[in-house]
């Protein structure tokens, strides 16, 4: 900055130099700064006003001032880089720290899910179980009840005496004798499925020979016709009327047409 009064460079905020701030009311000396001074306007009250001279900077002092404005400007575009790097990396930083995040998010969420799903298992097993358990213990207090039964029977049979060891003895008898049967019964049971498969195994074997035998016997009544000694120049198929089967030729069907014999009219 530049003294109001005469011109000189003065520290930024401050308006006059040393020298003019004492005598600033006085009338102004010859300076070699004068011509870069600003003029200040005239006391309330003149006489008469003088008009403004234009300020005009020495070149020097303006390439300077230019210079320092090209650095502040540099500096603040410097400054502003510098903001905007900071700033893309702390939203890098943020994106990245939210992706993370997210993907924490989301395994802990599959986790909590396949735990959850592993919960309901669990309970649904224990659920099973109880079931089970209940049903078990409906059937312990019948067979509970059942045995106090069985038993009271028991009771009730020892204190009838011999009679009731005699006809127990007399039921083992019983159950051995009907053991006994129904070994022999799973014995001859046994050889009837041993029969039985054998049978079975033979008629395999038949219809195998059946279904051979069907073929053959397809192919010869497609391809094999039978001519008698006549004297009427016929083929006659196997099955014909006419064949008497007593003297006769087997020819093929080709055959036969080739030695120049015909079809007969009830079998062809």
């Amino acid at each position: 900055m530049y003294c109001l009064r005469c011109g000189r460079e003065v520290p930024d905020g401050v308006s006059f130099c040393e020298e003019c701030e004492k005598t600033v009311r006085e009338p102004l000396e010859e300076s070699p700064y004068l011509s870069t001074r600003v003029i200040l306007p005239a006391q309330v009250g003149a006489a008469t006003r003088t008009p403004p001279k234009p300020v005009k900077l020495p070149e020097k002092k303006q390439e300077r001032k230019g210079t320092h404005r090209l650095k502040v400007a540099v500096t603040l575009l410097s400054i502003l880089c510098a903001l905007l790097a900071a700033a893309c990396g702390y939203g890098v930083k943020l994106y990245l720290d939210s992706a993370r995040e997210h993907t924490l998010l989301l395994s802990q969420q599959e986790e909590n899910q396949r735990l959850q799903n592993q919960l309901s298992n669990k309970e649904n097993e224990i659920t099973e179980q109880k079931d089970k358990v209940s049903q078990l213990s409906a059937r312990l207090t019948e067979m509970e009840d059942e045995i106090t039964r069985l038993e009271q029977e028991i009771n009730t049979y020892r204190m009838q005496g011999s009679e009731i060891d005699q006809s127990l003895r007399e039921l083992q008898e019983d159950n051995l004798q009907l053991t006994e049967e129904n070994e022999a019964y799973a014995a001859q049971v046994e050889a009837l499925e041993k029969q039985e498969k054998t049978l079975k195994d033979k008629i395999t074997a038949l219809e195998s020979r059946n279904a051979t035998l069907e073929q053959l016997s397809s192919f010869i009544d497609r391809h094999v016709v039978f001519i008698e000694n006549d004297g009427t120049n016929y083929y006659h198929s196997y099955w014909c009327s006419r064949f008497k089967k007593q003297s006769y030729w087997a020819y093929s069907t080709n055959l036969a047409i080739a030695q120049g014999y015909t079809p007969c009219p009830d079998c062809q």
